[in-house]
Protein backbone atom coordinates (compact mmCIF):
# COMPACT_ATOMS: atom_id res chain seq x y z
CA UNK A 1 0.00 0.00 0.00
CA UNK A 2 2.84 2.37 0.81
CA UNK A 3 4.38 1.91 -2.63
CA UNK A 4 0.99 2.56 -4.23
CA UNK A 5 0.57 5.80 -2.28
CA UNK A 6 4.02 6.97 -3.33
CA UNK A 7 3.22 6.29 -6.98
CA UNK A 8 -0.16 7.98 -6.70
CA UNK A 9 1.37 11.03 -5.07
CA UNK A 10 3.81 11.38 -7.92
CA UNK A 11 1.17 11.03 -10.64
CA UNK A 12 0.01 14.63 -10.51
CA UNK A 13 1.52 16.23 -13.61
CA UNK A 14 -0.85 15.07 -16.33
CA UNK A 15 0.11 15.45 -20.01
CA UNK A 16 -2.42 17.07 -22.31
CA UNK A 17 -3.76 16.18 -25.70
CA UNK A 18 -5.49 13.16 -27.21
CA UNK A 19 -8.91 11.81 -26.27
CA UNK A 20 -10.73 12.14 -22.94
CA UNK A 21 -8.81 9.18 -21.57
CA UNK A 22 -5.60 9.47 -23.53
CA UNK A 23 -4.01 11.65 -20.90
CA UNK A 24 -4.22 8.58 -18.70
CA UNK A 25 -3.23 6.08 -21.34
CA UNK A 26 -0.46 7.86 -23.16
CA UNK A 27 1.02 8.98 -19.87
CA UNK A 28 1.17 5.30 -19.02
CA UNK A 29 3.56 4.73 -21.87
CA UNK A 30 6.34 6.52 -20.08
CA UNK A 31 9.67 4.93 -19.40
CA UNK A 32 10.83 6.83 -16.35
CA UNK A 33 10.77 3.73 -14.19
CA UNK A 34 13.20 1.73 -12.15
CA UNK A 35 13.81 -1.96 -12.73
CA UNK A 36 14.58 -2.45 -9.04
CA UNK A 37 11.88 -4.22 -7.01
CA UNK A 38 9.90 -1.99 -4.69
CA UNK A 39 10.78 1.25 -6.47
CA UNK A 40 7.70 3.14 -7.62
CA UNK A 41 7.52 4.34 -11.24
CA UNK A 42 8.11 8.02 -11.96
CA UNK A 43 5.78 10.15 -14.08
CA UNK A 44 7.04 11.43 -17.42
CA UNK A 45 9.20 14.52 -17.40
CA UNK A 46 7.95 16.09 -20.62
CA UNK A 47 4.50 14.95 -21.69
CA UNK A 48 3.16 11.78 -23.34
CA UNK A 49 5.10 9.35 -25.47
CA UNK A 50 3.80 6.81 -27.99
CA UNK A 51 0.83 9.10 -28.67
CA UNK A 52 0.64 7.72 -32.19
CA UNK A 53 1.26 4.09 -31.25
CA UNK A 54 -1.69 2.97 -29.11
CA UNK A 55 -4.65 5.36 -28.87
CA UNK A 56 -7.26 5.43 -26.16
CA UNK A 57 -10.30 3.34 -26.99
CA UNK A 58 -13.94 3.90 -26.09
CA UNK A 59 -15.58 0.71 -27.42
CA UNK A 60 -13.96 -2.72 -27.10
CA UNK A 61 -15.85 -5.42 -29.01
CA UNK A 62 -15.16 -9.09 -28.20
CA UNK A 63 -15.13 -11.21 -31.36
CA UNK A 64 -15.05 -15.04 -30.96
CA UNK A 65 -11.89 -16.33 -32.59
CA UNK A 66 -13.53 -19.52 -33.83
CA UNK A 67 -16.08 -17.71 -36.02
CA UNK A 68 -14.73 -16.71 -39.42
CA UNK A 69 -18.01 -14.92 -40.19
CA UNK A 70 -17.83 -12.73 -37.08
CA UNK A 71 -14.14 -12.03 -37.61
CA UNK A 72 -14.83 -10.74 -41.11
CA UNK A 73 -17.84 -8.69 -39.98
CA UNK A 74 -15.77 -7.04 -37.24
CA UNK A 75 -14.09 -4.79 -39.82
CA UNK A 76 -17.35 -2.84 -40.26
CA UNK A 77 -18.65 -2.79 -36.67
CA UNK A 78 -17.47 0.74 -35.83
CA UNK A 79 -15.69 -0.26 -32.62
CA UNK A 80 -12.52 1.55 -31.64
CA UNK A 81 -10.93 -1.83 -30.82
CA UNK A 82 -11.95 -5.35 -31.82
CA UNK A 83 -10.68 -8.05 -29.43
CA UNK A 84 -10.25 -11.31 -31.32
CA UNK A 85 -10.93 -13.71 -28.48
CA UNK A 86 -9.06 -16.97 -27.96
CA UNK A 87 -10.12 -17.36 -24.32
CA UNK A 88 -13.60 -17.36 -22.75
CA UNK A 89 -15.29 -16.48 -26.03
CA UNK A 90 -14.21 -19.90 -27.36
CA UNK A 91 -15.26 -23.31 -26.06
CA UNK A 92 -12.56 -25.53 -24.57
CA UNK A 93 -12.82 -28.00 -27.45
CA UNK A 94 -12.50 -25.22 -30.04
CA UNK A 95 -9.27 -23.56 -28.86
CA UNK A 96 -7.05 -25.10 -31.54
CA UNK A 97 -9.63 -24.37 -34.23
CA UNK A 98 -9.86 -20.74 -33.08
CA UNK A 99 -6.10 -20.29 -33.41
CA UNK A 100 -6.16 -21.70 -36.92
CA UNK A 101 -9.09 -19.46 -37.86
CA UNK A 102 -7.55 -16.28 -36.45
CA UNK A 103 -4.17 -17.12 -37.97
CA UNK A 104 -5.65 -17.62 -41.43
CA UNK A 105 -8.28 -14.86 -41.44
CA UNK A 106 -6.36 -11.98 -39.83
CA UNK A 107 -4.00 -11.46 -42.82
CA UNK A 108 -7.07 -10.97 -45.01
CA UNK A 109 -8.82 -8.42 -42.74
CA UNK A 110 -8.68 -4.72 -43.53
CA UNK A 111 -9.85 -2.56 -40.65
CA UNK A 112 -10.71 1.11 -41.23
CA UNK A 113 -8.34 3.74 -39.89
CA UNK A 114 -10.50 4.36 -36.81
CA UNK A 115 -10.55 0.69 -35.74
CA UNK A 116 -7.68 -1.38 -34.34
CA UNK A 117 -7.63 -5.02 -33.36
CA UNK A 118 -6.14 -6.90 -30.44
CA UNK A 119 -5.87 -10.61 -29.64
CA UNK A 120 -6.99 -11.95 -26.27
CA UNK A 121 -4.70 -14.74 -25.10
CA UNK A 122 -5.53 -17.61 -22.79
CA UNK A 123 -4.81 -17.20 -19.10
CA UNK A 124 -1.13 -17.12 -18.17
CA UNK A 125 -1.78 -18.21 -14.60
CA UNK A 126 -3.86 -21.28 -15.44
CA UNK A 127 -3.34 -24.02 -12.86
CA UNK A 128 -3.32 -26.92 -15.29
CA UNK A 129 -0.51 -27.82 -17.67
CA UNK A 130 -3.14 -27.83 -20.43
CA UNK A 131 -3.99 -24.21 -19.69
CA UNK A 132 -0.36 -23.14 -19.88
CA UNK A 133 0.01 -25.07 -23.12
CA UNK A 134 -2.90 -23.09 -24.58
CA UNK A 135 -1.06 -19.83 -23.90
CA UNK A 136 2.11 -21.13 -25.54
CA UNK A 137 0.12 -22.14 -28.61
CA UNK A 138 -1.57 -18.73 -28.71
CA UNK A 139 1.80 -16.98 -28.70
CA UNK A 140 3.14 -19.34 -31.37
CA UNK A 141 0.20 -18.39 -33.60
CA UNK A 142 0.82 -14.73 -32.88
CA UNK A 143 4.47 -15.01 -33.88
CA UNK A 144 3.45 -16.51 -37.21
CA UNK A 145 1.40 -13.51 -38.29
CA UNK A 146 2.84 -11.23 -40.96
CA UNK A 147 1.81 -8.21 -38.91
CA UNK A 148 1.14 -7.94 -35.20
CA UNK A 149 -2.15 -6.67 -33.79
CA UNK A 150 -2.05 -3.29 -32.10
CA UNK A 151 -2.28 -4.98 -28.70
CA UNK A 152 -2.70 -8.19 -26.74
CA UNK A 153 -5.09 -8.79 -23.85
CA UNK A 154 -3.78 -11.04 -21.05
CA UNK A 155 -6.55 -12.99 -19.33
CA UNK A 156 -7.02 -13.65 -15.60
CA UNK A 157 -3.90 -11.84 -14.42
CA UNK A 158 -3.78 -12.56 -10.68
CA UNK A 159 -0.21 -11.68 -9.74
CA UNK A 160 3.02 -9.93 -10.62
CA UNK A 161 4.40 -13.31 -11.65
CA UNK A 162 1.65 -13.71 -14.25
CA UNK A 163 2.66 -10.39 -15.83
CA UNK A 164 6.36 -11.22 -15.81
CA UNK A 165 5.91 -14.73 -17.22
CA UNK A 166 3.66 -13.67 -20.08
CA UNK A 167 5.78 -10.67 -21.11
CA UNK A 168 8.88 -12.88 -21.08
CA UNK A 169 7.18 -15.43 -23.35
CA UNK A 170 5.99 -12.74 -25.73
CA UNK A 171 9.40 -11.08 -25.83
CA UNK A 172 11.09 -14.38 -26.65
CA UNK A 173 8.60 -15.28 -29.37
CA UNK A 174 8.37 -11.90 -31.14
CA UNK A 175 11.95 -10.78 -31.82
CA UNK A 176 11.41 -9.81 -35.46
CA UNK A 177 8.72 -7.20 -34.85
CA UNK A 178 9.77 -3.59 -34.28
CA UNK A 179 6.40 -2.02 -33.54
CA UNK A 180 5.73 -1.82 -29.77
CA UNK A 181 2.82 -4.01 -28.71
CA UNK A 182 0.12 -2.66 -26.40
CA UNK A 183 -0.61 -4.80 -23.35
CA UNK A 184 -3.93 -4.85 -21.47
CA UNK A 185 -4.68 -6.93 -18.38
CA UNK A 186 -7.96 -8.63 -17.45
CA UNK A 187 -8.87 -8.16 -13.77
CA UNK A 188 -11.22 -11.06 -13.08
CA UNK A 189 -10.74 -12.38 -9.54
CA UNK A 190 -10.67 -11.16 -5.92
CA UNK A 191 -6.96 -12.03 -5.85
CA UNK A 192 -6.23 -9.78 -8.82
CA UNK A 193 -8.24 -6.98 -7.23
CA UNK A 194 -6.31 -6.96 -3.95
CA UNK A 195 -3.01 -7.18 -5.89
CA UNK A 196 -3.94 -4.55 -8.46
CA UNK A 197 -1.42 -1.88 -7.42
CA UNK A 198 1.49 -4.32 -7.63
CA UNK A 199 0.20 -5.77 -10.91
CA UNK A 200 -0.01 -2.35 -12.55
CA UNK A 201 3.41 -1.37 -11.27
CA UNK A 202 4.85 -4.62 -12.63
CA UNK A 203 3.26 -4.05 -16.03
CA UNK A 204 4.85 -0.63 -16.32
CA UNK A 205 8.29 -1.52 -15.00
CA UNK A 206 8.73 -4.86 -16.79
CA UNK A 207 7.33 -3.61 -20.07
CA UNK A 208 9.88 -0.81 -20.01
CA UNK A 209 12.91 -3.03 -19.51
CA UNK A 210 11.89 -5.88 -21.85
CA UNK A 211 13.38 -6.06 -25.32
CA UNK A 212 16.83 -6.01 -26.79
CA UNK A 213 18.82 -3.19 -28.30
CA UNK A 214 17.20 -0.60 -26.06
CA UNK A 215 13.93 -0.83 -28.03
CA UNK A 216 10.60 -0.59 -26.30
CA UNK A 217 8.77 -3.81 -27.08
CA UNK A 218 5.60 -3.34 -25.04
CA UNK A 219 3.34 -0.43 -24.14
CA UNK A 220 1.41 -0.60 -20.84
CA UNK A 221 -2.17 0.03 -21.88
CA UNK A 222 -4.69 -0.56 -19.12
CA UNK A 223 -6.87 -2.90 -17.10
CA UNK A 224 -10.20 -4.44 -18.12
CA UNK A 225 -12.85 -5.55 -15.64
CA UNK A 226 -13.90 -9.16 -16.20
CA UNK A 227 -16.93 -9.13 -13.94
CA UNK A 228 -18.42 -12.55 -14.67
CA UNK A 229 -15.44 -14.46 -13.28
CA UNK A 230 -15.11 -11.97 -10.43
CA UNK A 231 -18.75 -12.37 -9.36
CA UNK A 232 -18.48 -16.15 -9.53
CA UNK A 233 -15.38 -16.31 -7.33
CA UNK A 234 -16.51 -13.62 -4.90
CA UNK A 235 -20.07 -14.94 -4.62
CA UNK A 236 -21.48 -11.58 -5.70
CA UNK A 237 -25.00 -11.46 -7.14
CA UNK A 238 -25.53 -8.76 -9.74
CA UNK A 239 -27.43 -8.26 -12.97
CA UNK A 240 -27.11 -6.20 -16.12
CA UNK A 241 -29.29 -3.49 -14.60
CA UNK A 242 -28.07 -3.66 -10.98
CA UNK A 243 -24.35 -3.12 -10.41
CA UNK A 244 -24.62 -1.76 -6.89
CA UNK A 245 -22.72 -4.72 -5.40
CA UNK A 246 -19.71 -3.93 -7.62
CA UNK A 247 -19.24 -0.30 -6.62
CA UNK A 248 -16.16 -0.96 -4.48
CA UNK A 249 -14.25 -2.90 -7.14
CA UNK A 250 -15.24 -0.40 -9.84
CA UNK A 251 -13.93 2.53 -7.85
CA UNK A 252 -10.75 0.69 -6.91
CA UNK A 253 -10.06 -0.22 -10.52
CA UNK A 254 -10.52 3.35 -11.70
CA UNK A 255 -8.44 4.82 -8.88
CA UNK A 256 -5.50 2.46 -9.31
CA UNK A 257 -5.52 2.65 -13.11
CA UNK A 258 -5.51 6.44 -13.10
CA UNK A 259 -2.81 6.60 -10.44
CA UNK A 260 -0.60 4.68 -12.88
CA UNK A 261 -1.92 6.52 -15.96
CA UNK A 262 -3.53 3.44 -17.45
CA UNK A 263 -6.91 3.03 -19.11
CA UNK A 264 -9.71 1.56 -16.99
CA UNK A 265 -12.14 -0.42 -19.13
CA UNK A 266 -15.63 -1.30 -17.91
CA UNK A 267 -17.48 -4.60 -18.12
CA UNK A 268 -19.75 -5.61 -21.00
CA UNK A 269 -23.52 -5.09 -20.74
CA UNK A 270 -25.12 -8.53 -20.95
CA UNK A 271 -28.72 -7.64 -21.88
CA UNK A 272 -28.25 -7.51 -25.63
CA UNK A 273 -31.68 -6.07 -26.57
CA UNK A 274 -32.08 -3.60 -23.69
CA UNK A 275 -30.80 -0.46 -25.38
CA UNK A 276 -32.17 1.90 -22.72
CA UNK A 277 -30.46 -0.16 -20.06
CA UNK A 278 -27.25 -0.07 -22.10
CA UNK A 279 -27.29 3.72 -22.30
CA UNK A 280 -27.79 4.00 -18.55
CA UNK A 281 -25.00 1.47 -17.94
CA UNK A 282 -22.68 3.46 -20.21
CA UNK A 283 -23.57 6.65 -18.36
CA UNK A 284 -22.76 4.96 -15.05
CA UNK A 285 -19.40 3.74 -16.36
CA UNK A 286 -18.44 7.12 -17.77
CA UNK A 287 -19.44 8.97 -14.60
CA UNK A 288 -17.58 6.44 -12.44
CA UNK A 289 -14.38 7.28 -14.31
CA UNK A 290 -13.97 4.38 -16.72
CA UNK A 291 -12.31 5.39 -19.96
CA UNK A 292 -14.02 2.83 -22.20
CA UNK A 293 -16.33 -0.18 -22.16
CA UNK A 294 -16.29 -3.70 -23.55
CA UNK A 295 -19.14 -5.12 -25.62
CA UNK A 296 -20.30 -8.60 -26.60
CA UNK A 297 -22.60 -7.45 -29.41
CA UNK A 298 -21.85 -5.06 -32.29
CA UNK A 299 -25.23 -3.40 -31.75
CA UNK A 300 -23.85 -1.88 -28.54
CA UNK A 301 -20.88 -0.13 -30.12
CA UNK A 302 -22.61 3.08 -31.18
CA UNK A 303 -24.07 3.72 -27.72
CA UNK A 304 -20.71 3.11 -26.07
CA UNK A 305 -18.88 5.44 -28.44
CA UNK A 306 -21.42 8.20 -27.80
CA UNK A 307 -21.30 7.76 -24.01
CA UNK A 308 -17.57 8.36 -23.81
CA UNK A 309 -17.66 11.65 -25.68
CA UNK A 310 -18.70 14.95 -24.05
CA UNK A 311 -22.13 16.41 -24.91
CA UNK A 312 -22.37 19.62 -26.99
CA UNK A 313 -23.07 21.85 -23.99
CA UNK A 314 -19.81 20.75 -22.34
CA UNK A 315 -17.91 21.38 -25.57
CA UNK A 316 -19.33 24.90 -25.81
CA UNK A 317 -18.46 25.55 -22.16
CA UNK A 318 -14.89 24.32 -22.65
CA UNK A 319 -14.32 26.49 -25.70
CA UNK A 320 -15.69 29.55 -23.99
CA UNK A 321 -13.60 28.96 -20.88
CA UNK A 322 -10.33 28.46 -22.75
CA UNK A 323 -10.95 31.53 -24.90
CA UNK A 324 -11.46 33.58 -21.74
CA UNK A 325 -8.38 31.99 -20.21
CA UNK A 326 -6.24 32.95 -23.22
CA UNK A 327 -7.46 36.54 -23.02
CA UNK A 328 -6.81 36.60 -19.28
CA UNK A 329 -3.25 35.35 -19.76
CA UNK A 330 -2.53 38.23 -22.14
CA UNK A 331 -3.82 40.74 -19.60
CA UNK A 332 -2.30 39.28 -16.46
CA UNK A 333 0.14 36.40 -16.91
CA UNK A 334 1.00 36.21 -13.23
CA UNK A 335 -2.53 35.46 -12.05
CA UNK A 336 -3.70 31.89 -12.55
CA UNK A 337 -7.20 32.26 -11.09
CA UNK A 338 -9.97 34.37 -12.60
CA UNK A 339 -13.76 34.61 -12.84
CA UNK A 340 -15.61 33.12 -15.81
CA UNK A 341 -19.42 33.33 -16.09
CA UNK A 342 -19.60 34.28 -12.44
CA UNK A 343 -17.54 31.32 -11.19
CA UNK A 344 -13.97 31.22 -9.92
CA UNK A 345 -11.83 28.90 -12.07
CA UNK A 346 -8.28 27.64 -11.71
CA UNK A 347 -5.88 25.07 -13.20
CA UNK A 348 -7.93 21.87 -12.52
CA UNK A 349 -10.88 23.45 -14.36
CA UNK A 350 -8.63 24.46 -17.26
CA UNK A 351 -7.40 20.87 -17.52
CA UNK A 352 -10.94 19.54 -17.69
CA UNK A 353 -11.76 21.96 -20.50
CA UNK A 354 -8.68 20.88 -22.47
CA UNK A 355 -9.64 17.22 -22.15
CA UNK A 356 -13.18 17.89 -23.36
CA UNK A 357 -11.91 19.64 -26.49
CA UNK A 358 -9.35 16.90 -27.08
CA UNK A 359 -12.24 14.41 -27.06
CA UNK A 360 -14.06 16.30 -29.79
CA UNK A 361 -10.92 16.14 -31.90
CA UNK A 362 -11.05 12.36 -31.87
CA UNK A 363 -14.73 12.44 -32.79
CA UNK A 364 -13.96 14.54 -35.86
CA UNK A 365 -11.48 11.91 -37.04
CA UNK A 366 -13.82 8.91 -36.75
Amino acid sequence: MASFMRAAARATSWPWGGTPSSYLHHGAAYRGVSSQPGISPRPPQSGPRHSDTVPAYRSWLYVPGDSERKLRKSTSCGADLCILDLEDGVGASMKASARLTVGSVVPELTYPTNTDFAIRLNASGALSAEGKAELSEDIAMLSGLRQLPRAVVLSKVDSVQDVQDCLAKLDEALPRFNLPLGVYLMVETPLSMISLEDICMSLISHASCTGGGGKERFIPGGVIFGHMDYCTEAGVTCSATDRSKLLYVEQKMVTVAKAFRLQAVDLAFAAIKDMDGLKEDCRHASHTGFTGKTAIHPGHVQSINAAFLPPPDQVAWARSLLESYAQHQVKDQAQGVFVHDGQMVDEPIFRRARLILAATERQSKT
